[in-house]
């Protein structure tokens, strides 16, 4: 996981390594969640 402290490409020892950036969903995941599963709450209490 490349959280963007990391080269997304580069070859080590002749490997070709990929390393895509994390995306962060987490603001646009409230528009995907219904209204029942927000009344469960966070589960944390």
């Amino acid at each position: 996981m490349n959280d963007g402290t990391l080269k997304t490409r580069e070859v080590l020892n002749g490997i070709d390594v990929n390393r895509p950036m994390l995306a962060d969903g987490s603001s646009i995941l409230p528009i995907f969640l219904t209204e029942d599963l927000r009344r469960w709450g966070t589960g944390k209490e």
